[in-house]
């Protein structure tokens, strides 16, 4: 498992969406199907999320390897709270 870094590749983020995420995942294909909020689901629809983005838009930026005993999920997120 690897750490990678998703965010937006253009556009603005409003009030109350999410910015960025530190994921657990096994690869970068894998991490675009995280969605920053774990508790609302692990895998992302092809549509947009209300507090997300499409994936098409997500850019993934390679960390690292993860600690053995990470699972697949999310480590940290931004959201832009109002």
């Amino acid at each position: 498992m690897n750490l990678y870094k998703i965010s937006r590749k253009e556009g603005e983020t409003r009030w109350e969406e999410y910015e960025e995420a530190v994921v657990v995942a096994e690869s970068s294909e894998d991490a675009k199907h995280i969605h920053p909020d774990s508790t609302v689901a692990t895998v992302m629809y092809d549509g947009k999320s209300y507090d997300w983005t499409t994936l098409d838009n997500i850019n993934v930026e390679y960390i690292g390897v993860a600690a053995a005993e990470m699972e697949r999920g999310v480590v940290v997120a931004s959201y832009r709270d109002c």
